[in-house]
């Protein structure tokens, strides 16, 4: 099946949940969330599969790992079963179980989002990744300005109370002084939602963050 935008449905069936998130609501809407959130999820893991290991061979690309599916875990959401929101992620391929840099696309009725982040972020992961950047920081410098220079993408994080890289640069020390990181684009549901279009704006999205991407693997893998 070939990737050919989400539909109005799909808006329409993350609403409903919202409002009424029982599994009986569910079960009414199952046939919806089939045909207009689970098949077209599928399809587009399945053209960015490619994409994803041209950026790393090694990327975590299997399709129960990357597509979320109908259900809450519940354990921690016994109040909502019903996920309210759909995503695809492609972490790195590592044993570890924290600090895991991924790319992602998240999407509910009212916005969808793509870009990278850390899954199971730590401390000490974060630490790593400050280090790492003030070691070589003319190569962090070069990332994060190829970064902003395209003025797509936003830097998303709680920032200490207080400078504690008084002597980096600029936009390193924006970076340094957040508690954790995530770089991405915020979307409504506009026309390339419900387009093919969809899979071309995800490709160019993730390349471009592939040298963050690079550089988070490396940090963190020390």
């Amino acid at each position: 099946m070939s990737f050919n935008g989400f539909t109005e449905k799909t808006i329409e069936y993350f609403l409903n949940i919202s409002f009424d998130n029982t599994k009986t609501n569910f079960e009414a809407n199952r046939s919806l969330f089939n045909e207009h959130v689970k098949a077209p999820l599928r399809a587009l893991y399945e053209s960015l599969v490619p994409v994803m290991l041209e950026i790393d061979p090694d990327i975590c690309s299997r399709a129960a790992r990357c597509i979320s599916g109908a259900y809450n875990d519940a354990r921690y959401a016994r109040a909502n079963p019903i996920k309210t929101y759909m995503y695809l992620h492609f972490c790195e391929g590592t044993p570890r179980e924290t600090d895991v840099p991924g790319f992602f696309m998240d999407a509910s009725f009212n916005a969808y989002r793509y870009g990278l982040q850390i899954y199971h972020r730590t401390t000490q992961g974060m630490t790593k990744l400050r280090d790492a950047a003030l070691k070589d920081e003319k190569r962090f410098l070069k990332i994060i300005r190829n970064i902003e220079a395209g003025g797509e993408y936003t830097l998303t994080g709680e920032d200490y109370k207080k400078d504690r890289f008084p002597a980096a640069a600029p936009p390193v020390k924006t970076w340094l002084n957040k508690k954790s990181w995530w770089v991405g684009k915020t979307c409504p549901p506009d026309g390339v939602f419900f387009t093919h279009g969809l899979t071309e704006q995800l490709t160019q999205g993730f390349k471009a963050l592939k040298e963050l991407y690079y550089f988070m693997n490396g940090a963190l893998a020390i």
